[in-house]
C-alpha cells in the first residue's frame, strides 16, 4: 500500500531556516544548493510553447535582439583612438541599435546615437553574442569587428570616456577570469576597457560589406559591452543601419 507523507516545510535539525518549503500550488523552495548524483529529467512537454520556463535570478534566461530601423551615420575614421565612444572621428566607432525585443532584455540600452548602445550584463556568466553592421561605403582597404568591454568602475567614473586599449580592436584582447581584478579595483582604470574577438574584412572590391562578429565568453555582472568597429586609415563611411545590422546576445549560464 503506497503511503503519502504531507508536510508544509523541511528544516535540518538545528537550523533556524526551513531548507526546503512547499506551497499549495505544488511550487517548491529550495533555499541551500542542491547536488545531483544522476540526472535531472525535465519532460519535454514543460517547455513547449507557453509551458515551463528556465528561470535566472527569478527572471527569463536573458535572449536579446538588438535592431535598428532608424537609419545612418559618417564616421570620419582616423589613424588615432577616439576619446569618447560618442566620437564620429578617430579610429574606432561603436554602432548604435535604437530597437530590442526578446525574452528577458534587462541590461538592453538602445539608442540611435553611436556609443550610447550597449548592453549591461545583467548576470554573471558565460554569453554567446555576434552583432553585423552594414559599411555603405567601399574603402579599399581591411577593417576590423570585434566587442568592446568596458569594466564596472570605468563606466562608473565616465559612461561614454574611451579609456583603452590602444588599437582599439588592433590592441589588448580580453583576459577573461584573469582580468577579474583589473576589472573591480576602481584605482585601474588604464586597463578599464578591453576587446573580446576579431574579425578582419577586406574590402578591395568597391562594393562595401557588413562589419560583425561572434564571440562566446565569460562576463562579469555590470561589464558594458559594445560592438565596436575599427580601421587603421583616413576614411569616411557611412554606417548603415536600416535593415541589415543585427546584435544578438544569448545568455549560456554558469
Amino acid at each position: 500500500m503506497a503511503s503519502i507523507l504531507k508536510v508544509d516545510k523541511i528544516r535540518v535539525t538545528g537550523n533556524d531556516s526551513d531548507s526546503i518549503s512547499f506551497d499549495g500550488s505544488g511550487n517548491t523552495t529550495i533555499t541551500g544548493e542542491t547536488a545531483l548524483t544522476g540526472g535531472a529529467n525535465i519532460t519535454a512537454t514543460a517547455f513547449d510553447d507557453a509551458g515551463g520556463h528556465l528561470k535566472i535570478g527569478g527572471n527569463l534566461r536573458p535572449q536579446v535582439n538588438f535592431r535598428s530601423t532608424w537609419g545612418s551615420y559618417t564616421h570620419n575614421f582616423t589613424t588615432s583612438d577616439v576619446s569618447n565612444y560618442t566620437d564620429t572621428t578617430g579610429r574606432q566607432t561603436h554602432p548604435p541599435y535604437n530597437g530590442v525585443y526578446g525574452q528577458n532584455t534587462t541590461g538592453a540600452t538602445t539608442s540611435s546615437t553611436p556609443g550610447q548602445c550597449y548592453y549591461t550584463i545583467p548576470y554573471s556568466g558565460i554569453y554567446f553574442m555576434s552583432f553585423s553592421y552594414l559599411l555603405n561605403t567601399a574603402v579599399n582597404s581591411h577593417y576590423d569587428a570585434s566587442f568592446n568591454i568596458q569594466s564596472v568602475n570605468s563606466f562608473a567614473n565616465s559612461a561614454t570616456a574611451y579609456v583603452g586599449p590602444a588599437g582599439g580592436a588592433f590592441g589588448t584582447q580580453f583576459e577573461g577570469l584573469a582580468s577579474y581584478t583589473d576589472f573591480t579595483n576602481s584605482t585601474n582604470l588604464a586597463r578599464g576597457n578591453q576587446t573580446i574577438g576579431h574579425f578582419r574584412i577586406s574590402d578591395t572590391d568597391s562594393i562595401g560589406g557588413s562589419a560583425g562578429c561572434a564571440i562566446c565568453n565569460f562576463f562579469q555582472k555590470g561589464m558594458v559591452i559594445r560592438p565596436q568597429i575599427a580601421m587603421n586609415h583616413s576614411i569616411s563611411a557611412n554606417i548603415y543601419g536600416v535593415n541589415h545590422s543585427f546584435w544578438s546576445i544569448v545568455y549560456l549560464g554558469r
